[in-house]
């Protein structure tokens, strides 16, 4: 079989694409982020080996409402998806990262995009990673975020694992968080 007959044959399988995409992350923010209803997204696909999506903001010099949030879409997960779920929960996790856009002025955003793309500081990005798990944590999406990350460390080469997992909450640590929010006030 060539590797074009393939990918049609996985795409089949898997029956995910772009529309099944954005229908999907359009009942995430259905279900989870009442604050995401009435803004404009756009959707791109990429390819890459170490993300699966990414969330991003055009028109930055607009007011929060009227700016363009776009989710960068790998390519590669139409070939090899998680299980709905997980792609859910993932999307939660970008979803958050559109809530904390919608709060920030241009220059707050501009500065949040130095500190994370230009400057890159490991410290920097892992907290902002982390608080955003958190969040969709916080939104119920705990257990398949858990699912996802056991998926993706299934595939990840060893040194981009190590990095995600040195940026991401681990599921132990997913688990961690969880309980910390089931627990009452001391």
């Amino acid at each position: 079989m060539t590797y074009l007959a393939f990918s049609i044959f996985l795409q089949l399988v898997s029956n995910l694409d772009l529309p099944s995409l954005q229908k999907l992350h359009r009942e995430v923010i259905q279900e989870s982020f009442p604050e995401l209803q009435n803004l404009r997204f756009a959707y791109r696909e990429f390819e890459a080996t170490d993300h699966f999506f990414m969330a991003d903001v055009s028109q930055a010099y607009f007011p929060a409402k009227k700016r363009t949030y776009v989710l960068n879409i790998n390519k590669m997960l139409y070939t090899n998806p998680p299980p709905t779920p997980a792609l859910k929960a993932v999307l939660a996790h970008e979803n958050c990262h559109f809530v904390d856009y919608l709060s920030r002025s241009l220059w707050s955003l501009a500065s949040l995009a130095i500190q994370y793309q230009w400057l890159a500081k490991a410290s920097f990005i892992a907290k902002y990673e982390r608080n955003t798990d958190q969040c969709a944590i916080k939104r119920g999406y705990g257990p398949d975020l858990i699912n996802f990350r056991e998926w993706l460390y299934k595939i990840l080469p060893t040194d981009i694992l190590q990095e995600k997992r040195a940026v991401y909450l681990t599921p132990d640590e997913i688990r961690l968080t969880m309980l910390n929010l089931n627990s009452p006030d001391l």
